[in-house]
C-alpha cells in the first residue's frame, strides 16, 4: 500500500493494482489573513462561502422569518455595527460577549458550550471596528442582537465553499 497527499487536500492511495483518490477534510491549519466581507454580496474566505444581505424590517414578518432562518446564518442589527466587517481566524486572547451572556474568552466559551474539537478548529470570527460580532457558526454577539427597535438586519450566512469557487 502506497499513500501520499496532493495539494488541495487530495489523498492518493495505491493498493493491489487499484489507484484511489479521496478528498481529505479541510481544516484551518494554516494562517489566513483577515479580510473585509462584501455587504451585500459574497466573499470566499478559506473553506467558507460567505453571503450577506440587508433586510428592511418594515416590510418583513420577522417572527415568520425566524422560523426558516438557517442555523448557519446569523442576524445583526446593522445600526449597532461599527464600520466595516471583516472575517478572520481565532487568535489567543480573543474576547466577546455572546448572546445572553457576559464577556469571556472565545476559547473558554467554545469549551464551556461543549462545542466539538473539530468544529472549534473551523470556527471563524466576524468583527467590526470595535468588537467580535459573530463566532461563526456558533454564537452571535449580544451587543449587535436584533430587537423590536431594529430597522435594518444584516444577515450573514456561511457554508462550505465549492471547489470551483476556491480555485477562482
Amino acid at each position: 500500500i502506497t499513500r501520499f497527499s496532493l495539494p488541495g487536500g487530495v489523498s492518493v492511495r495505491f493498493s493491489k493494482k487499484v489507484l484511489s483518490f479521496t478528498q481529505e477534510a479541510r481544516e484551518n491549519t494554516y494562517e489566513l489573513n483577515e479580510q473585509y466581507i462584501n455587504i451585500p454580496g459574497e466573499t470566499i474566505y478559506g473553506g467558507w462561502q460567505i453571503t450577506t444581505k440587508v433586510l428592511d424590517t418594515t416590510s418583513l414578518d420577522i417572527e415568520r422569518l425566524k422560523q426558516v432562518k438557517s442555523n448557519t446564518a446569523e442576524w445583526l442589527d446593522l445600526s449597532l455595527v461599527c464600520g466595516k466587517i471583516r472575517v478572520r481566524q481565532r487568535r489567543d486572547g480573543d474576547r466577546f460577549i455572546p448572546f445572553g451572556g457576559y464577556e469571556q474568552k472565545v476559547g473558554k466559551f467554545l469549551t464551556a458550550a461543549s462545542i466539538p474539537e473539530q468544529l472549534r478548529r473551523r470556527v471563524i470570527l466576524f468583527e467590526d471596528e470595535k468588537k467580535i460580532v459573530w463566532v461563526a457558526p456558533v454564537r452571535v454577539c449580544n451587543q449587535t442582537r436584533i430587537t423590536s427597535e431594529t430597522r435594518n438586519i444584516l444577515e450573514i450566512a456561511i457554508k462550505p465553499a465549492e471547489e470551483s469557487e476556491l480555485a477562482s
